[in-house]
């Protein structure tokens, strides 16, 4: 992530599903201020709960533990009340302590492939609600 936010030419939105929220947040709670300073603002969606005891989450609990440290850009976390991969609890939990707007989806489950949400026009409301935050 690095590499290729110093790279951009201008700032950048994270746009992040699953297990990349955990590296969105992981990236962002070790990067320098003038790396933090290119982000305009971070779309995260279907958060993975890494620290889920539960043993079908042996997979990604490498990403563990998930950074709870306030986010320094507008944020807008996306989490479906179905989602086997967090609880609605958990994901409200984790936009509270990153200091994020949370957008309900509904049952969506996990929001990922299966669902086929094409287009998902709700989705592009809430990409410009935040990037009406970001002020690109």
């Amino acid at each position: 992530m690095d590499a290729a936010i110093a790279a951009a030419p201008r700032r950048v939105v994270l746009l992040a599903h699953s297990l990349a929220v955990a590296t969105a947040v992981k990236w962002a709670a070790s990067a320098s201020e003038s790396q933090l300073n290119k982000v305009a603002g971070a779309l995260l969606v279907a958060a993975t709960n890494v620290d889920d005891p539960d043993p079908s989450f042996d997979l990604v609990r490498p990403f563990a533990p998930m950074p709870l440290k306030r986010l320094p850009f507008p944020t807008l976390v996306v989490a479906s009340r179905t989602d086997p991969r967090v609880t609605f609890d958990q994901a409200t939990a984790f936009a509270a302590a990153w200091g994020a707007d949370l957008a309900d989806a509904g049952d969506l489950g996990h929001m990922g492939n299966e669902t086929r949400l094409g287009l998902w026009p709700a989705g592009l409301l809430m990409l410009g609600r935040l990037l009406e935050k970001a002020r690109l």
